[in-house]
């Protein structure tokens, strides 16, 4: 792992972030993940983050013609 993979590995995403970058509405972020397509953690808000490794992970999957549902 090089030293910018570490880097892109601690970055999280607010959920419209990964909406946009889905080309999706929150809500189905929401959906996925509920479904545990993709995991997010909570801030002391409440607030869902998603590593952005892993949700570029489940994108080119889903680009391969994976399934979201």
């Amino acid at each position: 792992m090089t030293a910018r993979d570490t880097q892109r590995s601690d970055i999280y995403l607010p959920i419209g972030d990964v909406a946009r970058r889905a080309g999706v509405s929150v809500d189905t972020i929401r959906e996925w993940d509920r479904n545990g397509y993709l995991t997010s953690i909570r801030t002391a808000g409440g607030h869902r983050r998603f590593l952005l490794s892993s949700v570029e992970t489940y994108l080119a999957a889903l680009a391969e013609g994976g399934d979201a549902a």
